[in-house]
């Protein structure tokens, strides 16, 4: 099987004020071709996460599952839609919470109605539980633009911000419950003071007690300023709550563009033609309240910071995609809170843009940073990048060129022996091991000093006492000067 995750890391610079958020991993998928969009929509939780590359095998999609073991990370799955002979663009949209995962196609071949698949992890694997499509199987409303579930999985939404049930693209989002397995719609929600092009349903979230959803193009403060409505469930309904603005003119800025909730914080993004911002709300009461308004300490027009915004425990992470046409690069922003500030900890920054920050999602000190046109197999490939917190570092941290330092194997798959070729740009200690699908370690096959240039290495197959290993899958994992820099897979047939 080739959908192998192939691992890089290529000219980061992350400036770190009062902790070390660090790039773990470069991921792709090997069997991407240019303009997949891998990197469009991503998610994480716990130690799952999930990447959507909408446009691979075009038009189809596909997503990638990636699990976490022993502190790397591995493609346990590339996900399609079980329907494909009818489906175009999964993962559109992608949203993974505890044991339930919900990804969306937002267009159908026959009608381009768009269908949403929710899956459920049983302790072992994912599994398919359902298909869910909008009521009335509408043209061209964009279902699946954005989606959500909830951690406990008994509640679904989807949004469709081109519904014109409420006037032409007013917007519209579906509600599902789950009940004996099978998610029923429970409501669609139109905004109670929609217009022509409000987008409602542009971004949402849920959880058991409340549901948000933006409009980014509503008008109520200065055109096409956007805002949030929130509902909340009355235990057979969902109810109209609030509706919450910035507390400035947000004119031409789509407050909402993404939105993000944990506990009672509420953070929500803007793309605007101007420095970017994020608001962050917290519940008082059952009031909704600004508390803060974040920027990028280095913040200036068109950086398009808030595009993406992600919040877990007293985290946030900010994506600030610029504009190709404006700067060369891309970054990532990460926050804690303090007391009762926010404060910004790192800056990443991936120098050849690539759209990084173009989607990012974090759990507690765990995140994944989408490039929806990042360098993988080919150009715009796309690529996401997994990041953690350790809080160690102070100072600034560069992380050289590592583009052309490649590790193949060949045969592969194999019997009895493969061999493991890599390449550095300078003299280092080089460790590399063999470990198994439980990311244990079988073999460490050198653990030496290497001059810069193309070596190789031959593994037969046996362990760490000499004794021939069974067939399946194993990982080679390449750590250069202490920091892991590759792992990828192999396959041992007998």
């Amino acid at each position: 099987m080739r959908n192998i995750a192939f691992i890089l890391i290529i000219s980061i610079c992350a400036i770190s004020l009062f902790a070390d958020w660090s790039i773990e991993q470069k991921v792709f998928a090997e069997d991407g071709s240019g303009e997949d969009y891998f990197g469009q929509s991503v998610s994480i939780s716990g130690e799952y996460a999930i990447v959507g590359s909408f446009l691979n095998n075009y038009p189809l999609g596909a997503a990638y599952l990636y699990k976490r073991i022993n502190d790397q990370w591995f493609e346990t799955e590339k996900i399609q839609a079980s329907d494909s002979t009818n489906t175009q663009y999964f993962g559109s949209s992608v949203f993974i919470n505890g044991d339930y995962m919900i990804i969306s196609a937002n267009h159908n071949y026959n009608n381009s109605s768009g269908s949403t698949y929710i899956y459920h992890n049983d302790g072992e694997n994912w599994n398919e539980v359902d298909i869910i499509t909008a009521s009335g199987l509408p043209i061209c409303d964009q279902y699946g633009c954005s989606v959500g579930i909830t951690e406990n999985g008994e509640y679904a939404i989807v949004g469709a911000f081109n519904d014109d049930e409420n006037g032409e693209s007013s917007g519209a989002v579906y509600v599902y419950q789950q009940i004996n397995s099978e998610w029923n719609l429970q409501t669609k929600i139109m905004a109670y003071d929609g217009s022509l092009q409000d987008l409602f349903g542009y971004s949402v979230f849920i959880t058991n007690n409340l549901l948000f959803v933006s409009a980014i193009n509503d008008d109520d403060n200065g055109e096409e300023s956007g805002s949030i409505y929130i509902y909340e469930n009355n235990g057979t309904n969902w109810e109209f709550h609030s509706k919450i603005i910035a507390s400035h003119n947000t004119s031409n800025d789509r407050f909402g563009y993404s939105i993000s909730v944990c506990d009672d914080f509420l953070i929500v993004g803007t793309l605007c033609y101007d420095q970017g911002e994020a608001f962050i709300f917290t519940n008082e009461n059952s009031n909704w309240v600004e508390e803060t308004i974040l920027t990028a300490s280095d913040g200036f027009d068109y950086d398009h910071f808030g595009r993406s915004v992600s919040i877990s425990e007293d985290y946030a992470v900010i994506g600030a995609c610029d504009c190709p046409d404006v700067g060369v690069s891309a970054s990532a922003y990460f926050f804690k809170k303090e007391g009762d500030d926010w404060i910004e900890q790192n800056k990443l920054t991936i120098e050849n843009w690539g759209g990084f920050g173009y989607s990012v999602s974090n759990s507690n000190e765990n995140a994944i940073i989408g490039a929806n046109l990042d360098y993988g197999v080919s150009n715009s490939t796309g690529a996401a990048y997994l990041i953690s917190n350790d809080e160690t570092s102070i100072g600034q941290e560069f992380i050289t060129n590592f583009k052309h330092n490649m590790i193949n194997n060949y045969p592969n798959p194999f019997n009895p022996s493969t061999i493991i070729e890599f390449s550095i740009q300078n003299d280092s200690k080089i460790v590399l091991t063999i470990n198994n699908i439980k990311g244990q370690k079988v073999k460490t096959l050198t653990n030496n000093h290497f001059e810069k240039g193309n070596h190789s290495i031959i593994w037969n197959g046996n362990d760490e006492s000499g004794k021939s290993v069974s067939s399946g899958i194993y990982y080679y994992k390449l750590n250069i000067n202490g920091k892991t820099e590759a792992v990828k897979k192999c396959l041992l047939l007998k």
